[in-house]
């Protein structure tokens, strides 16, 4: 595996200056929907991928590239992960959730005798809940701020048919894996136009010019590389850090 993994101790103090990327990012055409699909392999950076997602449990809203809506994690760390996230959401000062949508599904999940995992304020009032098991077609088939649905994979190719059973059209996607050939392996798979691979909410602006374009692209910054390409019709850009790991 690769060195340098996140740890507890440094998410406590990361921050990101969102302002710039989110100005930046709400003129891109890639969001033209709101939701994201995460999916957490075994050999991933696991801290980080959690991180990510407790800023958007926190405010659904936060990142503008689109709320983490479904979680495919692979079932060997499945337990795993949800322990993690559910330790870093302690720690955080939530408000309440007042959307009436929220409300209904909460509704809806108790009919269903749905598996949750509820997070809570310090109220004690669910400011989100992430449910195993079930799509949000069961919730009405549209995406609810503070409703992540959950579902575990043993392969590549379970993942993505669960990607394909849900019922929104994900924007975005965020795959972790140290080894690229199994994120690219989705991105060929699913239908979102833009991939983020062991990372999420980067800057996107290297890439706005070219992405009314079909044509093959390639570029880097300090930190990160950005690529777009041609795939089934679909103007996919896959964005990744320098250094990260290739697959050989």
């Amino acid at each position: 595996m690769s060195g340098n993994l996140v740890t507890q101790d440094m998410l406590k103090d990361l921050n990101y200056d969102k302002s710039k990327i989110s100005t930046q990012i709400e003129k891109n055409e890639l969001t033209d929907k709101v939701t994201t699909v995460m999916v957490v392999f075994e050999h991933s950076d696991i801290n980080a991928a959690v991180y990510h997602l407790s800023k958007s449990i926190e405010k659904p809203q936060s990142f503008e590239c689109g709320a983490i809506a479904t979680v495919l994690v692979e079932e060997c760390i499945k337990d795993s992960f949800t322990k993690k996230l559910q330790m870093i959401l302690k720690c955080h000062h939530m408000p309440d959730n007042n959307d009436n949508n929220f409300k209904k599904s909460i509704e809806i999940l108790k009919r269903l005798n749905a598996n949750t995992i509820n997070f809570n304020n310090n109220n004690g009032r669910p400011i989100a809940i992430v449910v195993n098991g079930f799509s949000h077609e069961h919730l009405g088939g549209n995406y609810v701020n503070g409703i992540i649905t959950l579902h575990a994979f043993r392969t590549s190719k379970e993942c993505a048919a669960l990607i394909k059973k849900e019922s929104l059209e994900f924007a975005c996607a965020t795959i972790w894996h140290e080894n690229h050939s199994y994120a690219y392996e989705l991105i060929g798979a699913a239908k979102c136009k833009l991939f983020y691979v062991n990372c999420f909410c980067v800057n996107l602006m290297p890439l706005k010019s070219k992405l009314s374009t079909s044509e093959s692209y390639v570029t880097m910054d300090e930190r990160y590389h950005y690529e777009t390409f041609p795939c089934d019709g679909v103007q996919k850009s896959v964005i990744f850090p320098i250094g990260s790991i290739f697959a050989n």
